[in-house]
């Protein structure tokens, strides 16, 4: 197995000229034995706007469901996702916030994520997204008054009462 080190330069190595999906085979292979600088990587990968985009999608896909040893890893990859939600790419805005459930506890990821779902002018798939995220967190006092506040929200509003429905029926 290749190291971490010798992923990256790898990565680093596939030209314009190349088939791209071999980033896609090296962010794999990056997964597969996640640590600090594998991490910071993949989500310098995630950030970079004018990076293949299925690289970008297959390194959220990575870091969503990853293990975490410490919050540091936890806030670079953060960092990372708040900046794929506002990518001007609609596939990385969506798999953005696929990947912030994992991440939506913490402020500045949720408040990328309450915003978004806020935005009329949002797609509708990415504020479904933002939606799962915040039913993934739970009723604190934040998600609830946010998800009341979009209740008749003509596009959203019928998921969004879903949700606060669940919600009150799993309250003691």
């Amino acid at each position: 197995m290749a190291s971490t080190r010798d992923l990256i330069r790898r990565y680093g190595e596939v030209g314009t000229n190349e088939p791209r999906h071999d980033k896609i085979q090296i962010v794999q292979e990056l997964e597969a034995q996640l640590d600090p600088q594998g991490i910071a990587f993949l989500a310098a990968i995630i950030a970079t706007e004018n990076e293949y985009d299925l690289a970008r999608i297959e390194a959220l896909k990575a870091v969503q469901i990853a293990g975490f040893d410490g919050d540091l890893d936890r806030s670079v990859v953060a960092e990372a996702i708040i900046e794929a939600v506002a990518d001007p790419d609609l596939l990385v805005q969506q798999w953005a916030c696929i990947a912030a459930s994992s991440f939506v506890d913490l402020p500045g990821v949720h408040a990328k994520i309450a915003s978004t779902l806020r935005d009329a002018s949002a797609d509708l798939d990415v504020r479904h997204n933002c939606l799962f995220a915040l039913e993934r967190l739970g009723p604190h006092s934040d998600n609830l008054a946010l998800l009341r506040s979009l209740a008749h929200d003509p596009e959203i509003g019928i998921h969004v009462r879903r949700v606060l429905e669940a919600w009150k029926a799993r309250q003691p």
